[in-house]
């Protein structure tokens, strides 16, 4: 919303190129705001696992068709499994947990 007010003054307060410039700056910052939470820390398993379980979790509410259910029940138990498996402590390194 705060967006949306600043854009709309901009727009309303300026013309030709430097309102351009504006709103190209405006949205550049916003795209890598989005791009900046969206990428993967240091465990992309993790993050896959998560979204597995998320999904099967979203899949197993659905009432039509019947399967849809059993596939969303089953992708929720392996995703969870896997990033059960994948996650560990921060900051505990794989020597300090006994993994090597």
């Amino acid at each position: 919303m705060k967006e949306k007010i600043i854009l709309w003054f901009v727009q309303g307060a300026l013309k030709g190129g430097l309102r351009t410039q504006l709103i190209k700056f405006f949205l550049k910052q916003q795209t890598e705001n989005i791009v900046r939470r969206l990428q993967m820390n240091k465990s992309w398993q993790t993050t896959v696992a998560g979204l597995i379980s998320a999904i099967g979790l979203y899949l197993s509410n659905q009432k039509e068709p019947a399967w849809l259910g059993i596939v969303g029940q089953f992708l929720s138990v392996v995703g969870t499994a896997w990033l059960g498996m994948a996650a560990r402590d921060h900051k505990v390194t794989s020597e300090d947990a006994g993994a090597k």
